[in-house]
C-alpha cells in the first residue's frame, strides 16, 4: 500500500511523539531549504558501533538495497502493464483501477524493438506516405511510429530508473519539482533521526556498549522488524533493563520501517516525474527534437533530388504527371521505411543511455 503525503505525516507525526530523544551529534541542516534527500539510514562503519545503536538507524548497505529491490520492481510492473496497455498510477491507493490506457504494441527501439518487441508482438509498418503538393510529403504517424512514441517513454523510464538508483547509491537524491513537496517532509522526519540516543538505550542502567552487543539487542538495527516486536518468546528473552522500552522501541522501529518506505516512494515519484518532463520535452512537445529532427534527417533528405530520380517520367507525354508523382512518392516512401527505424534507436538512444546520464 502507498502511503499518502498527508497519512504519512500523520503516521510519523504520532510515532515521534511516543518516543523521547536527545541529540548526541551536531546541527543537521534545515531539511525545509535543501533540494536533495538522503536515505534514512546509517553509514555501515559507524552502524557496527554504540553510535549507530543508539542513532536507531539501519545499516545503509541494507536501506539502500531493500530500497533499490523495491523501486526496480515497481518500476518493473509499471513497465510490464504498460506493454499491455494499462498505465499504472502509484500515487493512487489501487493503481490498476486509477490507471489509464496505452495504445498497444507498445515498441522501444531504444532497446532494439525495431520490427518485434520482446513479447513478440509486430510493431506495425510506418505511415502510409501521400503526396500532399509539390514539394510537400504526409508525416503524420503510422501503427510502428506510434509503437515507437509509447516504447520512449519505456526508455525514458528505464534511464532515469538508472540515474536514481545511482544518486541514491551516492546518499544524494535530487529533489525535482514534481516530488519536492514530499522529499522536504522526509527530510524533515529523518533529521529527527540520526544521532539521536532514545530513553530504552539511554536509560536502560548498564553502559550503552555493552547492551549494544546483546543478540535480541542487535536485532533492532539489523532487522526492519525487530524480532522481539513480532515474536513474544523473544520479548520474554530480552534484558530486563530493556524490556521496560519494548513498546518505545518497536514504535520507533515502526517509524523507522515508514520512513524507509516513503523514500522508495519518493524514488519512485522522481523516476516517473523525471521521464514525463523529459519525454513531453522531447518527444511530445511543439517544438521537440525527436520532430525537428525527423523532418531535417529523413524526411527533407528522402523528399530532395526527386526529379533526377524520376527523369524516365519525362518520356511519358500524357501521363508525365501521373507518372512524376506516383514515382517522387515511392522514393519517399521507400527512402522513410529503410532509416525511420535506425533513426528512431539512435535518436532514443542518444537522449536516453543505458548509464543513466539522461538528458532532462
Amino acid at each position: 500500500m502507498t502511503l499518502t503525503r498527508t497519512s504519512f505525516i500523520t503516521f510519523l507525526s504520532i510515532l515521534f511523539l511516543a518516543i523521547q530523544h536527545h541529540s548526541s551529534y551536531g546541527a543537521i541542516e534545515d531539511p525545509g531549504s535543501i533540494k536533495t534527500s538522503s536515505p534514512p539510514c546509517v553509514d555501515d562503519s559507524i552502524a557496527a558501533g554504540s553510535r549507530g545503536c543508539l542513532s536507531g538507524l539501519r545499516p545503509c548497505s541494507k536501506v539502500i538495497k531493500e530500497t533499490l529491490d523495491v523501486v526496480r520492481e515497481k518500476v518493473r510492473k509499471k513497465t510490464d502493464y504498460y506493454y499491455k496497455g494499462i498505465d499504472l498510477d502509484f500515487s493512487k491507493p489501487d493503481a490498476l483501477t486509477s490507471s489509464g490506457s496505452i495504445q498497444t504494441p507498445v515498441c522501444n527501439p531504444g532497446a532494439g524493438e525495431l520490427h518485434k518487441n520482446h513479447l513478440g508482438q509486430n510493431c506495425g509498418e510506418v505511415v502510409e506516405i501521400t503526396k500532399h503538393g509539390v514539394g510537400s510529403f504526409h508525416d503524420d504517424y503510422g501503427k510502428m511510429e506510434i509503437a515507437y512514441l509509447q516504447g520512449s517513454w519505456i526508455a525514458s523510464l528505464n534511464c532515469y530508473t538508472k540515474q536514481v538508483a545511482n544518486e541514491i547509491e551516492a546518499k544524494k537524491l535530487r529533489l525535482s519539482p514534481a516530488c519536492e513537496g514530499l522529499g522536504k517532509d522526509i527530510n524533515k522526519l529523518f533529521s529527527n533521526i540520526p544521532g539521536k540516543s532514545t530513553v530504552f538505550l539511554s536509560t536502560a542502567g548498564r553502559s550503552v556498549e555493552n547492551l549494544c552487543q546483546q543478540p535480541e539487542i542487535k536485532t533492532f538495527t539489523s532487522s526492519s522488524v525487530p524480532d522481539f516486536c513480532k515474536n513474544e518468546a523473544k520479548a520474554r528473552a530480552l534484558p530486563s533493563d530493556f524490556a521496560k522500552h519494548r513498546v518505545a522501541a518497536c514504535l520507533l522501529a515502526g517509524a523507522r520501517s515508514a520512513t524507509e518506505s516513503a523514500f522508495a516512494d519518493l524514488a519512485v515519484c522522481e523516476i516517473v516525474g523525471r521521464a514525463n518532463a523529459s519525454y513531453t520535452k522531447h518527444f511530445l512537445a511543439e517544438k521537440a527534437a525527436a520532430k525537428i529532427r525527423l523532418k531535417k534527417e529523413i524526411l527533407n533528405p528522402c523528399s530532395s533530388g526527386l526529379a533526377k530520380k524520376c527523369v524516365s517520367c519525362a518520356r511519358k507525354i500524357t501521363k508525365w504527371r501521373k507518372c512524376t508523382e506516383e514515382c517522387t512518392t515511392s522514393k519517399v516512401r521507400n527512402c522513410y521505411q529503410a532509416k525511420f527505424p535506425s533513426f528512431a534507436q539512435q535518436f532514443v538512444k542518444s537522449i536516453y543511455p543505458e548509464s543513466g546520464a539522461c538528458r532532462d
